[in-house]
């Protein structure tokens, strides 16, 4: 993978899409078989494209346009949107129904991070941290509450010294973790950071978002609220 250099991904929306499917490649490679030249560059070429896209990319059928993305990989990426959608959309690859600009038209309300993704769970655990008596939380305190939930598919905090070769540019680098959708949730409202040192709590929306986010997902049981 010496030819592949990180990249920054143009949309914001995108950057949990583009990290998962870099942990899918990841996954992929270690398994005892590894990974083909072949399957590797056509991951490659829908990464890269996934990074350069302007437009969010919210259901498969967004997906389905960007260029090198073919049904193989939009099976591979089903779970993504699944997880997040709770319709049976992800199947409907076809182009009749809604056409992609439609959806990109409705989607843009407001932001909502994908279910168990990394923003979901950075998310919804400064949203219990309040229910706590905690308004705000720093950021190793938040990163060890939100990988002890569980709420994340993939790992938040960069796991130095398990950097794998092979991660679409081969030094671990804090880009390639997960707290970089931390970003996200602050460009789009969702989290106010202060500093000296790093502080991070929820606005309003992002109170709101959170308590959509597990109202969607049926876990809002698991947590008492206060009020």
């Amino acid at each position: 993978m010496e030819n592949h250099t990180k990249r920054r991904v143009v949309c914001p929306e995108n950057e949990e899409l583009a990290m998962y499917m870099l942990q899918k490649r990841q996954e992929m490679a270690e398994k005892p078989k590894g990974l083909s030249e072949n399957i590797d560059m056509t991951l490659s070429k829908a990464y890269n494209n996934i990074c350069d896209s302007k437009q969010p990319i919210k259901t498969l059928k967004d997906m389905s346009q960007i260029k090198g993305v073919g049904k193989w990989i939009l099976k591979l990426m089903q779970e993504f949107f699944r997880a997040d959608s709770g319709n049976s959309e992800p199947e409907d690859l076809t182009d009749k129904g809604k056409q992609s600009k439609g959806t990109k038209a409705k989607g843009t309300k407001h932001y909502m991070p994908q279910r168990n993704s990394v923003a979901y769970a950075l998310l919804i655990t400064l949203y219990r941290g309040i229910a706590n008596g905690n308004e705000f939380m720093r950021k190793q305190e938040l990163i060890d509450a939100a990988e002890a939930s569980g709420l994340s598919r993939a790992p938040i905090a960069p796991e130095k010294g398990k950097g794998k070769p092979g991660q679409f540019g081969s030094s671990p680098r804090e880009w390639y973790s997960g707290w970089s959708c931390m970003k996200t949730l602050v460009t789009k409202g969702l989290v106010v950071k202060s500093s000296c040192p790093a502080k991070y709590m929820l606005t309003q929306e992002g109170h709101e978002a959170a308590r959509e986010c597990l109202t969607r997902s049926g876990s809002g049981r698991s947590h008492r609220e206060r009020g």
